[in-house]
């Protein structure tokens, strides 16, 4: 059994020392596991993330570097499908919009839960389930699968991630603390599935693995929330590994992992064979090697806002960050990434050479995803802007553009203009964005709301320009053309009208709304 926990940094657990204690029940099944202390994930980003513990693969090789815009190739292997050819039992029960099958997360599970529930938090519609819910389908999974046949269930629980529910009775054992209170409420069900499982006589032989998928800034390095920055306060999450007869039982490991090991370490419980060439290496009653290091990446700063590309390499040496301003930390010494090395140090160009070696390994081919919830991903509060075909630069060559890490005052101009229009305070939106595109004409994610708060305002000449320019950049979404289209029909230009209509609905085939649009002519 696999189970993910979405937005929880290490530090949100009790067993990894958060001093309000807001998780008992993973404190206690920690007490049954190997926990390892220097566990990153891959990307702050819930699906490239979860595509590397469910392939082993780093981003660069399987693809998918952002939400919402691309898929896991059918190329793409998964500890499912591998289990599933055995002849081994698969299900997974996903919580958020942003791991729909669409995007390739259920390749290789003979059920998947897909569903997430509208709920409305803060004003705006989000798509996700609450942890009750998650555990209610896996219950009821496990409640039909046969005791004792083999099996591999995967179950992932959003709740820490922002907007969080009210969560009254929680709140109040944790001084208040939304987040947590959202950790404790996921704490409590995975309680009730585990007591689920300990009624099954199969609990003896099984191997459970409870592992994060990033984490959160709050601010810590300037970014509100995730997925722009590339710190450990986005990087380092909880991973437990509790094996069935007791082995490692209530020890801590130092060793570096990733959360890419999930596959192989996965592979060799069910007593898989793993493929050789991955990035992930098997955890299964062993430390990997004392010098290995782990890959991880930011590409959203790039994608979506116009600034250069992060990705980098940690080990217990240290831990680079490449971008346009690069980064050398000694997180053993400085944990909080206060005190930057590389003013003072040449290029660790060992670490280079390793991030060179991996971007120059073989890639899965790109497969392109045509999304039609992009509008309940944004209200997750990601960008879904970019293009999915959009070819990569060398990522290692210098970006003239500034680092993510040094634009964190932008971004935070940015999530208030993002807070006034979902607010319905448009006009003042409008005027945060455009003083925004005019000193970064390169934000892409910006120029999409700026067009689509100009055409609701009535500015359809404005919004039509700043469009233009967002497809100059690249830019070519569904949702983009579809707004263009509204605009020119305003203005009684329905050839144009037409045009970006029909442009919508080839990119966006399912979506109803663009057909609606497009029949209109």
């Amino acid at each position: 059994m696999l189970i993910t926990l979405d937005t929880t940094r290490a530090d949100a657990l009790g067993c990894y020392q958060n001093p309000l204690h807001p998780s008992p029940v993973l404190d206690a099944f920690a007490r049954q596991s190997v926990q390892y202390l220097q566990a990153r994930a891959s990307a702050p980003i819930t699906l490239p993330s979860h595509l590397s513990m469910l392939t082993g693969l780093y981003p660069p090789r399987h693809g998918v570097r952002d939400n919402g815009i691309g898929a896991l190739p059918d190329a793409g292997v998964t500890l499912a499908e591998l289990a599933q050819a055995e002849g081994i039992s698969t299900a997974g029960v996903t919580s958020a919009v942003v791991l729909h099958a669409q995007y390739g997360t259920a390749q290789g599970f003979d059920v998947f839960w897909d569903q997430a529930v509208n709920t409305k938090q803060q004003g705006i519609q989000v798509a996700y389930q609450p942890a009750e819910k998650t555990t209610a389908t896996a219950q009821a999974w496990l409640k039909q699968h046969s005791d004792g046949q083999p099996y591999f269930l995967w179950v992932h629980y959003f709740d820490p991630h922002e907007p969080y529910q009210n969560r009254p009775t929680y709140a109040a054992k944790v001084k208040g603390d939304a987040y947590l209170a959202e950790v404790a409420a996921m704490d409590a069900s995975i309680g009730q599935l585990l007591s689920t499982l300990r009624k099954r006589s199969d609990f003896s032989k099984t191997t459970m693995m409870v592992v994060g998928d990033h984490g959160e800034d709050f601010g810590q390095h300037g970014e509100p929330t995730h997925s722009v920055t590339c710190y450990d306060s986005t990087l380092k999450v909880p991973f437990l590994l509790r094996y069935p007869d007791g082995f490692g039982a209530n020890t801590k490991s130092n060793a570096i992992v990733s959360v890419a090991d999930v596959f192989p370490t996965g592979l060799a419980a069910l007593g898989i064979a793993s493929p050789n060439d991955i990035d992930g290496v098997s955890l299964w009653k062993q430390d990997p090697p004392a010098e290995r290091g782990v890959y991880f990446e930011s590409l959203v700063g790039f994608l979506d806002y116009g600034w250069s590309p992060l990705l980098g390499w940690a080990d217990a040496s240290g831990k680079y960050i490449h971008s346009a301003s690069p980064e050398f930390y000694k997180t053993s010494v400085d944990p909080q990434e206060r005190n930057n090395l590389l003013s003072s140090m040449p290029t660790p160009l060992s670490y280079q050479s390793a991030l060179y070696k991996l971007l120059r390994a073989p890639k899965l081919p790109r497969e392109a995803v045509v999304a039609d919830n992009l509008e309940a991903i944004r209200a997750l509060g990601y960008a879904a802007v970019a293009d999915a075909e959009q070819e990569l630069p060398d990522l290692m060559e210098r970006s003239l553009r500034p680092s993510p890490h040094q634009s964190m005052p932008e971004l935070k101009r940015f999530y208030k203009a993002v807070q006034q229009g979902n607010a319905g305070n448009t006009a003042d939106a409008i005027r945060a964005l455009q003083q925004l595109v005019e000193v970064n004409p390169k934000n892409a994610y910006a120029l999409d709301l700026l067009g689509l708060y100009l055409h609701k305002a009535g500015e359809h000449r404005q919004a039509i320009r700043q469009l233009q320019q967002l497809l100059q950049l690249g830019h070519a979404r569904g949702t983009t053309h579809n707004i263009l289209g509204r605009s020119y029909r305003s203005l009684g230009q329905g050839e144009k009208a037409q045009a970006h209509f029909q442009e919508a609905v080839r990119l966006q085939p399912g979506n109803a709304a663009f057909l609606a649009d497009l029949k209109r002519f």
